[in-house]
């Protein structure tokens, strides 16, 4: 993404911080949401051409890459001292878990009135990746290549003193480009920012509550290595440090009702993850059970990267799942066949490569290869099912039977 420059308001200037020292500094100290409020209000004037997100924390966070260290806000997925190796397993199960999350969509949708708008909602979700990713990031389910970030500021305050210890917290603005729609993609500053409020299911209530929004980068590219343009740091405008304590919600005026003297106050725990005591919400019902299919995957990781033969028909059998929904369309009363599925396959490039891993896969289980073989074969499998996920996803996709 591109850095910009932030425009600085006077406050700072009195605390010593500059464009230059922002992220290294410690921020600017405010005692009370009703000033924090103003000094948003002045930031927002002050850089008129971008309009301003929030981020809450209890902490900051900063990361190894920085020799002088500061504030740093990578996507999930590229947080820490992590490897190629790291990185691409991250992406794996990123991949992973979107064909769990994906199939129980479906399956639930078909329990829906074919003209139901909640059935509509979900169509939408089953045919934008992103939106797949922004859902499983604001759920947990696992790592993305987005960031979380909010327009309501009491929202980020309230994140930032969730179930927090600290001294203080700390409250960041960063300066985005203006929305043109649900998902909007900035090509001038390399920028995606998904409108998780207006394109999440109206049944998936944590977005909604927390009035969320998931940035990242215009052109996501899994096989980009770690790198600062990926850091949302440069786009930092305004850094602050609050209180963490009660008498920061509580106005600067001297009333003698507390009523008056209270203009806001902090949202509970229940309230930023309503799912945790509402059993309505389906898609954090779905999301559940994908994070407990992951919980497992993960406790097998061990066991497949020393069994390479289980390890590669797990893949196999993903792709294979994929082939069914391709197969089914068409066949939906006939026996299965993968053969037969990948004639289905219109992208011939895609089809040549599923046929090449198919006769692979059965020499395999025939004992016709060289065991040695198998981890090579395991990460082609991996793209290849990507690739497959791709093709199945697209809204482009016309099935055609070709025998």
């Amino acid at each position: 993404m591109r850095s910009i420059k932030p425009h600085l308001t006077p406050i700072f200037e009195h605390n010593q911080i500059n464009e230059k020292n922002l992220v290294e500094s410690d921020g600017v100290f405010i005692d009370s949401f009703f000033e924090l409020r103003k000094q948003m209000a002045q930031l927002a004037c002050a850089n008129s051409d971008f309009i301003l997100f929030f981020r809450g924390q209890k902490r900051d966070y900063t990361d190894n890459l920085y020799r002088k260290g500061g504030s740093s806000f990578f996507p999930s997925i590229y947080r820490g001292n992590i490897s190629d190796e790291d990185l691409h397993e991250k992406w794996t199960k990123l991949e992973i878990a979107c064909k769990l999350f994906a199939e129980k969509i479906r399956s639930y949708k078909e329990s829906l009135p074919k003209k139901s708008n909640e059935r509509k909602e979900l169509d939408i979700v089953l045919k934008k990746r992103l939106l797949q990713w922004s859902i499983l990031q604001h759920y947990e389910v696992t790592d993305t290549p987005l960031l979380d970030v909010t327009q309501s500021l009491r929202v980020a305050c309230s994140f930032a003193f969730l179930d927090s210890h600290e001294e203080y917290s700390y409250i960041y603005a960063f300066g985005l480009p203006y929305n043109t729609g649900r998902i909007s993609i900035n090509s001038e500053h390399y920028l995606t920012n998904i409108r998780l409020i207006s394109i999440a299911p109206s049944g998936s209530l944590r977005p909604h509550y927390q009035e969320g929004f998931l940035v990242g980068e215009d052109e996501i590219n899994e096989r980009e290595k770690k790198n600062i343009t990926l850091d949302f740091r440069r786009r930092l405008i305004g850094k602050f440090r609050i209180p963490n304590n009660d008498s920061f919600w509580k106005s600067t005026t001297n009333t003698e009702s507390f009523e008056e003297n209270l203009i806001e106050r902090g949202l509970t725990k229940k309230e930023l993850y309503p799912d945790l005591n509402n059993h309505d919400d389906i898609i954090a019902k779905i999301c559940n059970l994908v994070k407990e299919e992951m919980s497992d995957l993960n406790e097998s990781e061990k066991y497949i990267s020393q069994n390479p033969f289980e390890g590669f028909m797990f893949v196999w059998k993903q792709i294979e799942s994929g082939l069914r929904d391709v197969y089914g369309i068409m066949h939906e009363n006939s026996k299965f066949s993968a053969l037969k599925a990948i004639r289905f396959i219109q992208d011939k490039e895609l089809r040549d490569k599923l046929n090449r891993l198919r006769i692979w896969r059965n020499n395999l289980v025939h004992g016709g290869v060289d065991t040695r073989e198998i981890p090579e074969n395991i990460n082609t499998a991996l793209l290849i099912l990507k690739e497959l996920q791709d093709y199945l996803n697209s809204p482009t996709m016309v099935i055609q039977c070709n025998s």
